[in-house]
């Protein structure tokens, strides 16, 4: 049977390109912050491997709640600061088989990119991504809304699906 042919489309005008207003940035939500990074990362190592950490030959199980996490990290004296909004923690191992996709909340994404496309707004990154490549300063600084936008979801999406490197 025959299908009647499709009437033709307008075409679609280009999307506007999102503009930074002027003004300061609102304060992002508040995020989970680490003082020392190499220590938090050693001990997600102890949790994947059962090595013991090197900064004081101590193994360490997987944690089952927040407070087991606190416990741990301050032990550590790893400066994890969890936000009062977090009540719950899930701890996801799997095989390399298996690709994980990690999906950020919604207001999450929501509220850095409302923050980011403010005037003067600035992406923060931990210190030792300009301790290793050697840069001056630790947050880059955009002033083209689709330049921060792409940095933006570049972040998002290599997160999403790293794994240890």
């Amino acid at each position: 049977m025959a299908t009647a042919p499709k009437k033709p489309t307008k075409p679609k005008a280009p999307a506007a390109k999102p503009k930074k207003p002027a003004g300061k940035a609102p304060a992002p939500l508040e995020r989970m912050r680490v003082t020392n990074w190499a220590r938090w990362g050693d001990l997600i190592k102890c949790w994947s491997t059962g090595r013991p950490h090197r900064a004081n030959g101590k193994t360490y199980p997987v944690p089952r709640s927040m407070d087991e996490l606190r416990a741990q990290c301050k032990g550590l004296n790893i400066g994890l600061n969890v936000p009062d909004y977090v009540k719950n923690l899930v701890v996801y191992s799997h095989e390399k088989s298996t690709l994980v996709i990690r999906i950020p909340p919604k207001d999450f994404v929501m509220e850095s990119e409302k923050h980011l496309l403010t005037k003067n707004a600035v992406y923060n990154l931990p210190s030792f991504y300009a301790d290793a490549l050697g840069v001056q300063g630790a947050v880059p600084a955009f002033d083209d809304a689709d330049a921060v936008l792409d940095f933006h979801a570049s972040r998002i999406g290599d997160y999403s699906i790293s794994n240890c490197q």
